[in-house]
């Protein structure tokens, strides 16, 4: 059960890392990886755009994209579900230090 729930909230913040390009979201190009137990995790970010790959991910060749912008401490991600073509958008708590990210409290290190 663990597993599903974390793989569900890496989603969320992968479908949903993708902004309007503006702001601070450019900061984040690159490529951000975290491991765990359960599966590895990859956030990459270009412009305003996220690709979320791993986990649960893992069996889509192309990963999670979407798109996402930073309001204050806020990372705001713009997304498809999978489950239908409505857009939705989730809010995370988002850390950033010189070499990583920190979202949903699972820390993210720079290639």
């Amino acid at each position: 059960m663990k597993k599903v729930i974390l793989s569900g909230l890496i989603l969320v913040v992968l479908f949903s890392l993708g902004a309007c390009g503006k702001g601070k979201s450019s900061e984040l190009n690159g490529t951000y990886k975290a491991s765990d137990d359960v599966a590895p995790y990859e956030l990459t970010f270009k412009g305003d755009k996220i690709i979320v790959d791993g986990g649960a991910q893992s069996e889509n060749s192309g990963g999670a994209t979407g798109t996402y912008e930073i309001k204050g401490n806020k990372l705001i991600y713009h997304f498809k579900s999978s489950s239908s073509d409505q857009k939705q958008t989730e809010t995370s708590n988002f850390t950033k230090t010189d070499n990583s990210i920190i979202v949903f409290g699972k820390t993210f290190v720079k290639e």
